[in-house]
């Protein structure tokens, strides 16, 4: 659907060229990222532009440029660093020069048919190449099969149609005695999708040896001392070459100096006291002890008895009790006046505090 779509819209918008491809609005260009296989066959195109495939450059896997006017493999398809099948059959091509200039960096299959090559150099830069259609084309001489040798990874070709299959009889054998005589070929290479039947091994030649293994000489390595990387290491530089030499600053003799006290610092010992016991230590001096004053108890004269037999008191009926001074018995008036008149001094007034 696509190919037809865009084989209509090629037709009505500008005939032999791709450089509306995207700007035709098939699809939108956020989508051609996805695109996998694209055919574009039987459109008339003579060229492609290299901007109208960038969408592609890197997704596009298979491309379909058959039955179109090219002569020669255009050059933008080397911008398709994915593509692995390209089918350019039934076009006008009659050299591939292109590919000297500008080969396809991931091709595998690779359909020239019916086309007009009467050479095929510059096939031998397809490198990646694995099987190659050269059907009715003008080849003359099957030795141009030769340059194919030079592929490491080529297993197929197909070569029906061109004019040395009538005039060689045995094309066959000297195509795969080409193969045989190159170096690194050990399996025979499929022409037409045969292999050499039982009567063409009977013809062919034996194998080229492998080229002897050339042994590779490495300078050995100087050795390097094994670190032990759980202890701290200095590494210095080795020494520089005398015309490689410069002026070195000189070190501040602050710095020096700082480091020269420091280091210094840290050698010194720690101090040590030396007791002497033959020598007695001074006794520390006592300080006095401070001594509590005791106020002595004061006597009072206590009346005990009622007030009628106040005039009666003798020496028994009067008691003494020890108080402090502080400390003064609370007596009744009355017993304090007849006290005075019988001459009996009254207790002192105790002060009070201010």
């Amino acid at each position: 659907m696509l190919r037809r779509t865009l084989g209509d819209s090629w037709h009505h918008h500008m005939r032999g060229s791709s450089s509306n491809l995207l700007a035709m609005g098939i699809l939108p260009a956020s989508k051609w990222r996805f695109l996998r296989h694209l055919s574009l066959a039987d459109n008339g195109l003579t060229s492609i532009a290299a901007t109208s495939l960038s969408p592609l450059s890197n997704t596009l896997q298979s491309l379909d440029l058959s039955s179109n006017l090219f002569t020669e493999i255009p050059d933008s398809l080397a911008t398709l660093t994915a593509l692995r099948a390209l089918n350019l059959s039934h076009c006008m091509i009659d050299s591939l020069h292109s590919l000297t200039r500008n080969p396809l960096p991931a091709i595998t299959a690779l359909n020239l048919r019916g086309n007009r090559l009467q050479s095929i150099a510059g096939i031998e830069k397809l490198y990646p190449l694995e099987r190659l259609d050269l059907r009715e084309n003008r080849l003359t001489d099957p030795t141009e099969i030769a340059r194919l040798t030079g592929i490491p990874d080529i297993r197929e070709i197909w070569v029906d149609g061109n004019p040395f299959t009538r005039t060689h009889r045995d094309y066959r054998v000297t195509i795969f005695n080409l193969f045989r005589q190159t170096p690194g070929y050990t399996e025979d290479i499929i022409i037409d999708g045969m292999g050499p039947s039982y009567s063409e091994k009977r013809l062919l030649v034996e194998r080229a040896p492998l080229p002897a293994v050339v042994p590779v000489v490495k300078p050995t390595l100087p050795e390097i001392p094994a670190v032990d990387v759980s202890k701290p290491a200095i590494i210095y530089d080795a020494p520089r070459e005398p015309h490689v030499l410069r002026k070195e600053r000189p070190a501040s003799k602050i710095v020096s100096s700082e480091v020269s006290v420091a280091s210094s610092r840290r050698r010194k010992a720690p101090k040590r006291r030396i007791v002497d016991l033959a020598v007695s230590e001074p006794t520390p001096s006592v300080q006095p002890q401070q001594t509590l004053q005791c106020t002595p108890l004061k006597k009072t004269t206590v009346i005990i008895g009622s007030p009628e037999a106040a005039g009666n008191l003798t020496e028994s009926s009067v008691t003494e009790v020890e108080t402090p001074p502080s400390e003064t018995p609370l007596l009744a008036a009355p017993f304090l006046a007849k006290g005075q008149e019988m001459g009996i001094p009254s207790p002192p007034q105790p002060s009070l505090p201010t």
